[in-house]
C-alpha cells in the first residue's frame, strides 16, 4: 500500500491516505501524485496530494496530521514541539533543544549506567531546560526529587529533596 498526504496551501499536512499499490507502482511517482489529485477527496479546495513513505525511504518522514512539506528539500517535518528548539539541519529528528542533553538518560527516559536516578524526563519551556522527576521503579511512584540538567557537567542536579 501506499500513503499520501494532503496538503493545504501553506504545505501543512491536512489529512494522510491509503492508495492501492496498483496506483503508486513507483515510489514519489508524478502519475501516483497526479492521480491522486485527479480521484482522491480533497478537505477544502486547492489542496493538493504528495506520497509520503511509511518506512522513511523518502522524504525524510512519514507525514501526520500538521506536520509541513517542504518542497526545497522534499521532506516531511513535524511540527515544532517548543518555541525555543530549533531545526535539527543534520539529523531525522527534525528538532533539538537549545540545551544539548547527551549523557545519562537515553532517548526513552532510561538510565545508561547506575549512578543515574530512575526519572521521567520533560522540556521546561519557561525554564529553558530539561526536568527529571525521580520515580521509585517497585512502588512505580514519584520520589518527590526533581532535577534539572546541567549540559556544563553532563549531569543531573538535584532541586529538591
Amino acid at each position: 500500500m501506499a500513503h499520501f498526504a494532503e496538503l493545504d496551501e501553506n504545505n501543512k499536512v491536512l489529512n494522510v491516505l491509503v492508495v492501492s499499490n496498483k496506483v503508486a507502482v513507483v515510489d514519489k511517482s508524478e502519475q501516483a501524485e497526479k492521480w491522486c489529485n485527479k480521484h482522491l477527496p480533497k478537505t477544502k479546495e486547492g489542496t493538493t496530494w504528495k506520497q509520503t513513505s511509511y518506512n522513511k525511504k523518502f522524504r525524510r518522514k512519514f507525514a501526520g496530521k500538521n506536520y509541513t512539506y517542504d518542497p526545497v528539500r522534499d521532506i516531511f517535518i513535524s511540527p515544532k514541539p517548543y518555541p525555543s528548539w530549533v531545526e535539527d539541519l543534520n539529523n531525522h529528528n527534525d528538532w533539538v533543544a537549545p540545551v544539548a542533553w547527551t549523557r545519562g538518560l537515553s532517548s526513552v527516559g532510561y538510565p545508561v549506567d547506575n549512578t543515574q536516578p530512575e526519572m521521567a524526563v520533560e522540556w521546561d519551556e519557561d525554564v529553558g531546560n530539561f526536568k527529571g522527576i525521580e520515580y521509585n521503579l517497585e512502588t512505580a511512584t514519584p520520589t518527590g526529587n526533581e532535577y534539572w540538567w546541567n549540559s556544563n557537567t553532563q549531569q543531573w542536579d538535584l532541586i529538591n529533596a
